[in-house]
């Protein structure tokens, strides 16, 4: 069966996992910086994973299947990927392309997994890149210092190149494709903060709508009115859409977690109840985390300071 070592060739810089949190705006954290060679043209396997993913063509263009829907990526543009979001590679040897890898944190409490507006296409968070000379420089400058051993200064020089790049990327979005919550973010909004904590306290079980409002001090119509900026949901969808985003988490975090598991930890009526609300806020069924079999699935990964290590696995 071809391995993860068959259909590309990667360098990459050391990844990091920061503990560093932000300071309540929603910030991008530094993971790795890749530059990907396909080797062969072939499908890679569907993926979602908990990073955010920045994908810039070198060559050509890139195509993905994000969502189930066909995109492409011409060179000059970028394409941002969110934290679980399923995707799939269609590799072609004459498409290489960098991609960076990045959490976006705030809060402890308040991890952000999407920061594009709810329902948004996938095929629009494709932009044309606004500075692509001093994009390039940049990316000159960070791929500079990931080649380097690394050492305790290492990961926030390339955070903050990195973070150069995000924001000048970013920028080319129109609002409108971006969620009111990042657009605002949390340190504008100590309400939204509060909320998401008191959705995460409760996120095992299932609090009704009063039980809410006194839990944030609000009355109906004010909740009512937080999460329907923040979420564009009532109440009780809005909390019915996080413990789902936290059934994702669990089911990606291990793949032979029972579904069953699941739905009794997020406190869900019955498992055939947990499947029919994963289904309608996820768009996909939850035992479609399980035993996929993929065309074909794979990417070489040749990486300077992890090369042994990793043939060796």
């Amino acid at each position: 069966m071809p391995g993860i070592l068959d259909f590309v060739r990667m360098e990459q810089g050391e990844t990091y996992r920061e503990t560093e949190r932000g300071d309540g705006v929603f910030q991008p954290f530094y993971v790795n910086y890749q530059q990907v060679q396909p080797i062969r043209n072939a499908f890679y396997r569907v993926h979602a994973s908990p990073d955010y993913e920045m994908i810039l063509p070198q060559e050509k263009t890139y195509r993905c299947l994000l969502d189930d829907q066909p995109v492409k990526v011409r060179k000059g543009e970028f394409l941002l990927i969110h934290a679980y979001q399923r995707h799939q590679d269609l590799l072609s040897t004459e498409s290489p392309y960098h991609t960076f890898h990045f959490l976006m944190r705030g809060d402890s409490a308040a991890p952000l997994e999407n920061l594009f507006a709810e329902g948004l296409p996938p095929q629009l968070q494709v932009e044309r890149i606004p500075d692509p000379e001093l994009l390039e420089t940049v990316s000159a400058l960070l791929w500079r210092e990931v080649r380097k051993v690394s050492g305790p200064e290492t990961f926030h020089l390339c955070n903050s190149l990195f973070r150069a790049i995000f924001w000048k990327c970013i920028s080319a979005y129109p609002p409108s494709r971006l969620s009111e919550l990042f657009r605002t973010g949390v340190q504008s909004n100590q309400a939204a903060l509060h909320l998401i904590r008191i959705f995460e306290r409760n996120v095992t079980g299932m609090p009704s709508l009063d039980a809410l409002c006194r839990e944030t001090g609000m009355s109906r119509s004010s909740l009512n009115r937080l999460t329907t900026a923040l979420f564009g949901l009532p109440p009780r969808k809005a909390f019915l859409k996080y413990k789902i985003r936290r059934a994702q988490q669990l089911l990606n975090s291990r793949p032979d977690r029972k579904i069953k598991e699941v739905s009794d930890f997020l406190h869900f009526e019955n498992q055939f109840h947990f499947s029919r609300i994963f289904k309608q806020y996820a768009q996909y069924p939850p035992s479609a985390h399980f035993g996929r079999k993929e065309r074909r699935e794979g990417k070489r990964i040749t990486s300077e300071s992890h090369r042994e290590t990793r043939e060796s696995e």
